[in-house]
């Protein structure tokens, strides 16, 4: 799928536009800080977006010595971020990357929330380092971590207007040096992302809520994967496959299938059994659903089972 790509910014100096179709990215430039040129571009294709920092940096050879080995605290040295809410402007996504390639996700404030579909990629050049994060749109969450009964929202209330913000945090001096794309104090003060409006239409024709693993038996390793599907009243019927997939080792197992055919407003609530192999790992699982046309336009969190047979 070919990507377009919306825009750059320096964020030492301005806002660029280029090539292809227009982001707009309102309310954001502040004030100019004496830092190495950063430069971010953001873009989409039909089922991702992407951000890309592009750090210039003339003491990359100290981060090559210092980054070599894995860095696990993304909050105390060098590092990018990237946030953005769909939704108005809370609750609101949280990315954060080192040049160790060490990646840090949060969703509604929460550390735990974590999505092995959405990837990162780094790189120490000679005079900068650069960093990506892809996020497919079928990862964006709207079941019960938005607490639609509180917030009066809808699992489908996704704006194409997304607040966002950019960060880098430079430490090779020794000292502290940070800026941000907007000098708002939170999300819904920030700047925005403006995407196409139909952009988000074949992702918000099903939802997911109140996802659970069920308890593990030790001696036969059956369990299931419950929730509820929601399809948006008005919207066209939903029909596709849901299909269970494990993690573990960085390799997807298919587990369980089923197939969906959903009428407008439907709220059907589900159980999936599946059957886990015993194993001294940590291991989690995911709930894809695609299409009639086989596009995956539903990815759920990573969803943690609780192994049975090691105690962690």
């Amino acid at each position: 799928m070919k990507k377009t790509i919306l825009s750059s910014i320096l964020l030492t100096l301005s806002m660029t536009a280029l090539m292809g179709q227009s982001l707009e990215l309102a309310t954001g430039v502040g004030q100019t800080i004496k830092l190495p040129m950063t430069k971010i571009e953001t873009g989409i294709d039909a089922d991702h977006l992407y951000v890309k920092f592009i750090c210039e940096e003339p003491q990359a050879d100290f981060l090559k010595v210092k980054y070599k080995k894995p860095q696990w605290d993304v909050f105390s040295g060098e590092a990018v971020e990237f946030s953005f809410s769909p939704y108005g402007g809370w609750p609101g996504y949280r990315f954060r990357l080192n040049p160790s390639g060490k990646f840090f996700q949060s969703f509604y404030g929460s550390p735990k929330w974590t999505s092995r579909y959405i990837t990162s990629d780094v790189e120490i050049q000679d005079k900068s380092w650069t960093s990506a994060v892809k996020i497919p749109f079928a990862a964006l969450e709207d079941d019960a971590f938005l607490d639609i009964g509180k917030t009066g929202k809808t699992p489908f209330l996704i704006s194409p207007n997304w607040r966002a913000n950019f960060l880098r945090h430079r430490r090779v001096t020794g000292k502290l040096e940070a800026f941000t794309w907007s000098s708002g104090n939170s999300l819904t003060e920030s700047g925005y992302l403006k995407l196409p409006p139909d952009l988000m239409k074949e992702f918000r024709r099903i939802a997911l809520k109140d996802l659970k693993i069920g308890a593990v038996d030790a001696g036969t390793g059956k369990t299931m994967l419950s929730g509820i599907f929601v399809v948006p009243r008005g919207a066209p019927a939903f029909a596709g496959t849901a299909t269970v997939l494990l993690s573990e080792d960085g390799k997807q197992k298919r587990l369980a299938e089923i197939p969906l055919k959903l009428e407008a407003g439907a709220e059907k609530a589900f159980s999936i059994p599946f059957t886990l192999q015993e194993s001294g790992k940590r291991f989690s699982v995911n709930l894809e659903i695609v299409n009639e046309s086989g596009r995956l336009v539903k990815a759920s969190r990573d969803l943690p089972v609780e192994n049975p047979w090691v105690d962690f």
